[in-house]
């Protein structure tokens, strides 16, 4: 059978990303702001797991480690078609900016995890990242200039 193309997109501040792959696909961008309650949220929402490993960072680090955090989570969920009406904290994805993206679990399946991949999007001042429910990824990046109005 052969396999449905997918889409998806999302924006923020200056950067629009849009993904297309065969199968599922999500993609999440998030402009990091200082001013977010990482803390809050992160324990209210976050796998038990995810939260403690933010909160073990060096304070600098764990804004950068939210950011990093919720944009996968988001683009999984995105990618399942689920978007945040889905818990999150019944999933688990890598947390620190300086490590590779991957979906760590999902309860009550041992296999989930396996059958994604993930790949950083982030850029200086935002977090993004891809999720496709395949074995690799191969991204390809346009930048596009507006012309002057």
């Amino acid at each position: 059978m052969d396999q449905v193309l997918s889409f998806n997109l999302t924006h923020t501040g200056h950067l629009a990303l849009v993904a297309v792959a065969e199968g599922c696909v999500g993609v999440d961008a998030e402009i990091i702001r200082l001013d977010v309650d990482w803390e809050g949220i992160s324990r209210q929402f976050f796998a038990h797991a995810e939260f403690r490993q933010i909160a073990s960072l060096s304070p600098q680090l764990r804004v950068p480690a939210f950011f990093s955090c919720w944009t996968r989570k988001e683009a999984y969920l995105k990618a399942i078609g689920l978007g945040l009406h889905a818990p999150l904290d019944k999933f688990q994805v890598t947390v620190r900016s300086d490590e590779a993206p991957r979906l760590v679990c999902v309860e009550g399946s041992s296999e989930e995890s396996r059958q994604w991949s993930f790949h950083d999007l982030s850029e200086p001042g935002v977090a993004a990242a891809l999720a496709v429910k395949s074995p690799k990824i191969k991204t390809r990046r346009f930048s596009f200039s507006m012309p002057p109005s």
